[in-house]
Formats: structure tokens, C-alpha cells, sequence
């Protein structure tokens, strides 16, 4: 049993040696965790030959002293307990710093847990793990033999050192290339988490007949030895629809392979929503036995912070019950008839109960996938153009777009009645013959409507609480609509057309209403800061004569200030309640930017968010420069980033090492003068696959605080609204870089401008 509070302890003294390493150097997270580990290694074995990295450690400020310190601090601390408590806190410090700032997602423990114990089963001596990461299926495991295979050197040396701290034989994992370099080793099981969204170079593809790495997997062992396979893989991969991925399930068909599919609950890997499932594969399997599909979609529970953890025993309990609702047995022979689909969804039994008047359709019946017709366009205004940004309401109409805007890229053209889904399951409804055009991501959506058999209106709202959209989006890190595979569900719709417009109309009032009392809010804040301007002036005016009294201390000026700031960000929040931005009329006059920066930049210690972090401050920027805009709008930017970085960067919580760095420049873009407002931060990176068209999607949700889209969609309106532009990047010092172009003005001969090479929207 390990003694919690002794692994606690070592932990804050390795947590406290990081802190010092990362800020006495340039090192990242990563780095900083494989000396930690390393050091960990030296503890239990003082002669380890994994325990080389610490030697480096001494470039970085920390002599021999320094390390021998810390080394006995730990041994007094585990004093007989080193070999039980020094892998729990392998796995404390790895759970805290190894996914952060690479962008990786780490496996959670449950998921190791259940892999294994569905292994367990097979009683497999020799297992073979490619892509093997930070190693988690040998821990724990019983078998004798692990060949274990990693790419990225420091991933590999933590593993490695991970293995060494938990007494397991690692002489058989090498760091190697899992595609060029496999090899199963004659191994009974393949067991693996590939990297999602990886793809193979176009020689590999070529060589392979393969495009990802996941598929590469399956391919690697249908060609191998091995009798079993336990592969957590991107949901997308059990029905995607290009010929690799569906030559690979045809061949696992035809062998009768398919033991079993899991799918798992979206989320369970941090930070990042991607829906995974689990695919046993078994090359011993008798012809009448059936294939196991398990819907674990919602066996999870909840921690702080909303982290969803896998109910193991639960799921376990599930694929071993002969009559479960969410456990489908199928025959092999199904599953062939079925287009050899892994997916889960299609082989659940829908129940559909249908009333007097109703029938049952297959949405196959009513809706056709249209491609539309590609059209180029170079900077030229057209009408009817719907982008990402306008997907705000449940259903979205023509009325709800801007009719005109200026194109400078191919779209696709579509004509008649039409419904198109995006990947919020929110839905846009075209009516008429009129004609539209979308872009090419939201294109792959839309469907012609048999009006006929349904009224347009009255399926989109059917489609609404069908719960249908739930299933048909899938992908790893860049999800998409699967449009195929919503054309096999079924609903039950009223027979008579009528009756469909008359619930249409009762379900509109309801939208309505709904509508209503959000707009209702923002009336009330409307009328708030209306009332609020009385109060408003007299504070203000009251605290500039405050500052001017002689008589104040340093303190209590200091405490004035602190009020001012903290009233006037309360009057911004009032007035931001309930705004969209995009439809707002706008307000401008000359603001010197730079002093308008500066003076926020002082405001900002008063702002309990802004004590999460510490700020940075750089102008290249000339107090002459002059931008034509609403002084409070910029400030609004600033507040939405800044709280952005607070709450999904830092996760709410102050660390000495978090930053922020806060800068004006002036740049050149598309042989404009511009502003550049730069606003970034050390905190959580970008999730894989999140684009800038993503970042300004209202109700696009990213990162584990739960983000709703609304700060980058405020952000990239108010910069539209002065003809500006906004871009989203990040590099190896910046985790998260947000840059606002405004039109520049007044521009000294002697400014220096830098051309801005990145692309902005």
C-alpha cells in the first residue's frame, strides 16, 4: 500500500525542482519532466544508466550539489518505500506536465485499464506495441515479454525511465519508427493508441495503400503474425468512407477478425473532444461467432473541472452480459451486408413509435446529398453567401445573413430547396429557388429536400430532436459531419403536410419566445447602462477629484485607482450583455492605440482575473500612430483575450510560471498599414486540428474548461466592424498567440513597419 502523504512529498520537491529548472532556463515542460524523471531513476538506482540526463541538468544553473540534494531529500522522505512510491509519482508528475505543452494527448489511466483487462483475457505472453508513447500498456500488465516502440526520443526516454521506476524489463523497447521499422516480433497480441490525425507521407501511402496512421495499424496487423489486436482509434476510422479505410474492414470481414467494438465517451482524452472506440480484433474466432458492438457513449463520470472518467467495471460488466441495451450482438455476415461498418450506431436498434396519422421514413427517402457547383471568385461581392459564422441560432435562415459580402475564394454554388448541418448539429434552412453559396468545409453537408413527402421547415425541427446529430459527427482532430451515415437513420414524421406546417408555425412561437427573453436581456442591459450613466459620470468625476487631493497617501490613491479600474470593467461587461457584435452599429474617432494599450496594461493589476499571470509589455509602436475606432471596443478585445487566457489558458489557476505577453507593432499587410494588438500566453496550446475559422465560430467548443466560441467570435466582429482582421498562431516560446490588425493612420515616416507574412481571416 503507498503512503500517500510520502508521494505527495516527493512530488512537491520534483514539482519544485521543475518550477526552478523551467525558469532559470529555456526549457519547456517536456524537457523539464524527463530530468525530473531522470532524477527519480537516480533515486532508486544511484549507478542507473537512465539516470544520464541529470548530468546535463548542470548547463542549466543546478551544479552536482544541487542534484545530491535533492536525491537524499526524496530517499529520506520514501525512506523503505522507493520502489511503491516512486512509479506513483512517475505518474503524478507525468498526469501533470507530459501532454501540456506538445499538444499531446495523454491516455487516461481508465482507458490503460480497460485495454488490459479485455487483454487479460487472452492470457498473451508476448505483447508487440507500436506508437508506444509513454508506454502505458506494460504497466500493470502480467505479460512476459513486451516489445514496446517510440519515435520521438524524449517520449521514449521518459517511457523508458517510466518502465525502469516501476521494475519493468525494457530491453526490448527501442525508439524507432513503428511505420518504416515494424515488426512484431512474432508476438501473440498487437495492442496500440495510435497518434490521431497522422498522416503517412505520399511515399508511404503509396508503399503501404494506406493514408493514417491508424489505418496503417490495421494494415500492419492483417499482414502480420499476431492472433489478437486491441487498438483505441479514432471514431471516424470504424466508417470512413475512402477506399483504404474500407478496404481494410473488407479484409477483417472476409477473415471473420471483428470480435468486438467499444465506443467510448468524447472527451476522455484531455484536451481534446475526440471520439474514440476500441477494436478487438481475433484471427481464432469460430464461423457462428457472433461480433460484440458496446454504446459506452455515456459510462463515464464526472471529476472537477468536467474531466469525464471511464466507468471501467461498468463497461466491463456490459460486454460480458447476454442481454444488455446497450450491447448488440450481430453475425459476421451482417456485418459484411452492412457495407462492413464498425460503427456501433448502425447495428443499435432504433425504436420508433408512431401514432395515428405518422409514419416511419428513412431519411434516405427525403434527403439526397448535393455537391453543388464549384465557382471561382476574386474579390467580388456576392449575395447569399453563408459562412461558419453565421451558424448562431438551432436553425438559420436567409433572412439571418448578410446578403452581400466581398469573396476571394472558390465556393459552391447551390440552387433550390436545401438543408445544410454543421458540426454544432445546427442546421441552415433554404427555401425558394433562389441559389446560395458555402464554402468548401460547410458544403460537404448539404442535402436536397423532397418536398413532396415533407416540408422543409417541419424536418429541420424534427431533425433538431431526433438526437440524430449526436451520431453522425465524428472525426479525430478535425471533425466532420458524416453524411452518409445520417442518410441511414429513420424519424417518424405526420403524414399530412398541413399538420406539418401547423407544428412548424406552434414550434416557431416557441423559438420565438426563446428568442425574446434573450433579447430581453440584453434590453436589460441596455437599459441598465442607460440608467447607470447618472451614477456613472458622478463616480467618475468624483474619483478624478479624489486624485487630485493632496492629502492622499500612496495607498489610498492606489486604492482609488483599483476602484476606478474595476468600475469601468464592470460598465464594459454590462454593455457587452447579450451583443452580437456582427449586427451592432459602430462608433469611431482617432485613439492613439499605443497609449490606449499602455493605460490598459496599468488597469490590469486591479482585475482579479489578470492575478493569474504575469504580464509582459512591448511597443514598437510610435505614440503617433492613430486608428479610427471606439476606444471601449478595444478594450473589449483586450478583456475577452485576456480572460480567454486566464480561463482556458491557465485553467483559472495562478502559476509564477504563467505569462502573458501584451504588444503593439505596426505591419504591413496586403500592402496596407496596419496596427498589430498581439496578446499571447504559455498556458494550454491550441487543441490539434482547431483552425482560425474555429476560433471565430460562435458555439464552437474547445479545450476542457468548456469554451462556447463566444470570445473569438466578439473579438473577430468587432475587428470586421473597423475593417480589420485577426489571426490565431502559436510557437515554441507561446503557447497561444492572438494577433488584431486595425487599419493604421497618421503614419511618421520613421515608423518601421514588419510585413506580416501569415494569412489572416
Amino acid at each position: 500500500m503507498v503512503n500517500n502523504s510520502k508521494a505527495d512529498k516527493v512530488c512537491d520537491i520534483i514539482y519544485d525542482f521543475m518550477k526552478k529548472l523551467i525558469a532559470c532556463s529555456y526549457l519547456g515542460n517536456y524537457e523539464a519532466l524527463q530530468f525530473a524523471m531522470s532524477i527519480l531513476c537516480r533515486v532508486k538506482d544511484q549507478n542507473s544508466a537512465l539516470a544520464h540526463a541529470v548530468d546535463i541538468i548542470k548547463e542549466f544553473g543546478f551544479d552536482t550539489h544541487d542534484i545530491d540534494d535533492i536525491v537524499s531529500d526524496i530517499c529520506k522522505t520514501c525512506e523503505d518505500n522507493v520502489d511503491e512510491i516512486l512509479p506513483v509519482c512517475a505518474d503524478n508528475i507525468i498526469g501533470k506536465y507530459a501532454f501540456i505543452p506538445r499538444g499531446e494527448c495523454l491516455q487516461p489511466r481508465e482507458l490503460t485499464d480497460l485495454v488490459q483487462a479485455l487483454l487479460s483475457e487472452k492470457k498473451c505472453k508476448a505483447v508487440y506495441n507500436p506508437f508506444a508513447g509513454l508506454a502505458s500498456y506494460a504497466i500493470g500488465n502480467n505479460m512476459e515479454t513486451y516489445y514496446g516502440q517510440e519515435l520521438d526520443l524524449v517520449t521514449y526516454n521518459i517511457a523508458k525511465m517510466r518502465l525502469e521506476l516501476n521494475s519493468i524489463d525494457h530491453s526490448h523497447f527501442i525508439c524507432g519508427d513503428s511505420i518504416k521499422e515494424w515488426n512484431d516480433h512474432g508476438a501473440e497480441c498487437v495492442v496500440s493508441t495510435p497518434p490521431f490525425g497522422v498522416n503517412l507521407s505520399p511515399a508511404q501511402r503509396k508503399l503501404y495503400k494506406v493514408s493514417t496512421a491508424d489505418e496503417f495499424l490495421l494494415s500492419g496487423f492483417i499482414s502480420g503474425n499476431a492472433k489478437y489486436g486491441f487498438f483505441v482509434v479514432p471514431r471516424g476510422l470504424c466508417f470512413r468512407n475512402n477506399e483504404s479505410s474500407f478496404n481494410l474492414r473488407k479484409d477483417i470481414c472476409n477473415h471473420n477478425w471483428l470480435e468486438m467494438v467499444i465506443n467510448l465517451p468524447s472527451g476522455i482524452f484531455a484536451s481534446t473532444g475526440v471520439s474514440t472506440s476500441i477494436i478487438v480484433l481475433n484471427k481464432h474466432r469460430e464461423v457462428d461467432e457472433p461480433v460484440c458492438f458496446v454504446d459506452a457513449e455515456k459510462l463515464f463520470s464526472l471529476k472537477r473541472k468536467g474531466e469525464r472518467l471511464l466507468k471501467v467495471e461498468e463497461i466491463l460488466h456490459t460486454v460480458s452480459e447476454t442481454n444488455s441495451e446497450i450491447t448488440y450482438r450481430v453475425s459476421n455476415q451482417e456485418v459484411c451486408s452492412e457495407g462492413c461498418s464498425f460503427d456501433v450506431m448502425r447495428y443499435a436498434s432504433q425504436v420508433l413509435s408512431v401514432s395515428e396519422g405518422q409514419r416511419i421514413v428513412s431519411l434516405s427517402e427525403i434527403l439526397s446529398l448535393d455537391k453543388g457547383q464549384r465557382c471561382d471568385f476574386h474579390e467580388e461581392m456576392v449575395n447569399n453567401v453563408i459562412e461558419a459564422s453565421n451558424f448562431v441560432s438551432n436553425i438559420v435562415y436567409l433572412d439571418d445573413v448578410h446578403n452581400e459580402i466581398l469573396v476571394n475564394q472558390p465556393k459552391h454554388k447551390f440552387k433550390g430547396p436545401h438543408l445544410a448541418i454543421n458540426l454544432q448539429g445546427k442546421i441552415y434552412v433554404h427555401k425558394g429557388d433562389t441559389a446560395f453559396y458555402m464554402g468548401s468545409a460547410l458544403s460537404k453537408s448539404v442535402f436536397k429536400v423532397r418536398e413532396s413527402i415533407v416540408d422543409i421547415e417541419y424536418l429541420a425541427y424534427k431533425l433538431l430532436d431526433s438526437g440524430i446529430f449526436e451520431k453522425v459527427i465524428g472525426g479525430a482532430f478535425i471533425p466532420y459531419v458524416n453524411a452518409r451515415q445520417l442518410l441511414t437513420y429513420k424519424i417518424v414524421i405526420d403524414i399530412d403536410k398541413e399538420k406539418q406546417r401547423r407544428i412548424v408555425a406552434k414550434t416557431k412561437r416557441g423559438f420565438l419566445e426563446m428568442e425574446r427573453k434573450r433579447l430581453g436581456i440584453r434590453e436589460a442591459g441596455g437599459d441598465l447602462t442607460h440608467m447607470l450613466g447618472m451614477p456613472k459620470d458622478s463616480i467618475g468625476n468624483l474619483i478624478d477629484l479624489l486624485l487630485l487631493s493632496e492629502t492622499l497617501s500612496d495607498n489610498e490613491r492606489e486604492w482609488i485607482k483599483a476602484i476606478n479600474d474595476n468600475f469601468r470593467y464592470m460598465l464594459r461587461l454590462i454593455n457587452t450583455v447579450g451583443v452580437d457584435f456582427s449586427s451592432m452599429s459602430v462608433t469611431s474617432h482617432e485613439v492613439h492605440i499605443a497609449e490606449l494599450v499602455r493605460e490598459y496594461n496599468r488597469s490590469l493589476k486591479h482585475l482579479k482575473f489578470a492575478n493569474c499571470f504575469n504580464l509582459l509589455d512591448e511597443f514598437s509602436l510610435s505614440d503617433s500612430v492613430i486608428v479610427n475606432c471606439d476606444e471601449d471596443m478595444i478594450r473589449v478585445v483586450l478583456d475577452t483575450a485576456l480572460r480567454n487566457a486566464y480561463s482556458h489558458g491557465f485553467e483559472q489557476k495562478y502559476s509564477e510560471s504563467n505569462v502573458v505577453k501584451l504588444y503593439c507593432k505596426a505591419v504591413e499587410y496586403d500592402g496596407n498599414p496596419y496596427v498589430c494588438i498581439t496578446i499571447a500566453n504559455n498556458g494550454n496550446p491550441i487543441p490539434r486540428g482547431f483552425s482560425k475559422e474555429d476560433f471565430v465560430t460562435r458555439g464552437k467548443k474547445a479545450g476542457k474548461m468548456g469554451n462556447t466560441g463566444k470570445g473569438g467570435y466578439h473579438i473577430y466582429a468587432i475587428a470586421k466592424k473597423y475593417n480589420g482582421y485577426i489571426n490565431i498562431s502559436s510557437s515554441k516560446e507561446w503557447s497561444f498567440i492572438l494577433d488584431v490588425l486595425i487599419p493604421a493612420y497618421n503614419i511618421d515616416s520613421n515608423e518601421i513597419f514588419e510585413v506580416y507574412g501569415s494569412k489572416c481571416i
